[in-house]
């Protein structure tokens, strides 16, 4: 049965996966599948084009996952190598998408929660007391 509005997103990575929230309320989690310690890029193409058939509305979201400010390392080279494979998936089975940073949806997700965070401690050392920030 086709879904009209399916809101979609990605989490690159090797323990990442593709969630799907449909119109009327269901989720769809898929992780992505492997051959061994390789993406299985060709049953990744048919969870994609599977879901641009059987939705007519739908928009993807996947993180703009990036290096870190330091030279960079395999896990780096693992969700970027995800990242442009996911892109690559979402331009073929022509999904619209967007790219969303780290910082971005995870403020948006915690939006009106409170901080909940470990309480000061003061910290004596050398004779001198610091407040050490939970």
């Amino acid at each position: 049965m086709k879904q009209n509005k399916v809101h979609a997103a990605c989490d690159p990575g090797k323990r990442g996966a593709l969630v799907c929230l449909f119109q009327d309320g269901s989720t769809q989690i898929q992780t992505f599948p492997f051959i061994g310690d390789e993406y299985d890029i060709k049953e990744m193409y048919r969870m994609f084009g599977q879901l641009s058939v059987e939705c007519d509305d739908l928009h993807m979201v996947i993180e703009d996952v990036h290096k870190m400010p330091m030279p960079m390392n395999s896990g780096d080279w693992e969700l970027s190598a995800c990242k442009h494979i996911l892109m690559t998936l979402c331009h073929v089975c022509d999904i619209p998408f967007t790219l969303v940073k780290p910082k971005e949806w995870r403020k948006e997700l915690w939006q009106g929660v409170p901080v909940n965070r470990k309480p000061d401690k003061i910290v004596k050392k050398n004779g001198k007391e610091t407040i050490k920030v939970g």
